[in-house]
């Protein structure tokens, strides 16, 4: 940028590449008579115009991040079942000057590399008892598998597991439980727990379900 344009005679060229002007998107590239950021002005109170405000927000915005957050599991040893907590990443925690989704990737990699940790800190290993599931028509077409949440109603405790296939052996401690059922496509399927009541729809819970042994489940893809 040659500065002779504010400056008259007293100005010269700064140059090119670190030591010249850098533009900034969604300015000028040539002087702006009016810009608050002349290398020279005449003595006259100049306020930043429109470029500068531009100009301005380019280099010092914040970006914040939204609210993200992933369910983990607790590592035990085998025989023992864990666990699940939810590692929450609060929006506003984390910041960018460069983008929103920059912010955004920031938590992502905070609850990649910390989720596990936290839930290894504060979770619970317990032994279990077998809970079977059998799921028939699922992971059929579409994919579709079913989801179960398990929450012990006197320690808030949750578990949590996926089948993927038409049979799982699931270990989960003794307790009365509510569990809850959705699936993967959010279609209506149907699902019997011996000793009670049949249920049918897109989510369907099971409330007060005591396990003080092995019980076994009846999942059905519509």
């Amino acid at each position: 940028m040659n500065s002779t344009f504010s400056c008259g005679a007293s100005g010269g060229n700064e140059g090119a590449g670190a030591m010249g002007a850098v533009w900034i998107p969604g300015t000028p590239t040539g002087p702006d008579a009016a810009s608050w950021m002349l290398a020279c002005n005449s003595g006259v109170n100049r306020p930043f115009n429109a470029n500068d405000v531009i100009a301005i927000n380019y280099l010092y915005s914040v970006f914040y991040n939204d609210q993200t957050g992933a369910w983990f599991e607790k590592s035990c040893s085998p025989g023992q079942t864990g666990t699940w907590l939810y590692y929450n990443v609060p929006a506003g925690k984390w910041n960018s000057q460069v983008s929103k989704a920059a912010a955004n990737q920031l938590a992502t990699n905070d609850v990649n590399a910390n989720g596990q940790n936290y839930v290894n800190q504060y979770g619970a290993c317990h032994v279990g008892v077998q809970f079977q599931i059998y799921a028939t028509g699922f992971n059929q077409g579409t994919g579709a598998v079913p989801n179960l949440v398990f929450t012990n109603t006197s320690t808030g405790e949750i578990y949590r597991t996926t089948p993927t296939s038409n049979y799982e052996g699931y270990y989960i401690p003794t307790g009365t439980f509510n569990i809850s059922i959705t699936q993967t496509d959010n279609a209506v399927f149907n699902a019997s727990l011996p000793g009670y009541p049949n249920q049918q729809g897109q989510t369907l819970n099971f409330t007060n379900v005591v396990i003080s042994g092995p019980m076994s489940l009846y999942i059905t893809d519509k």
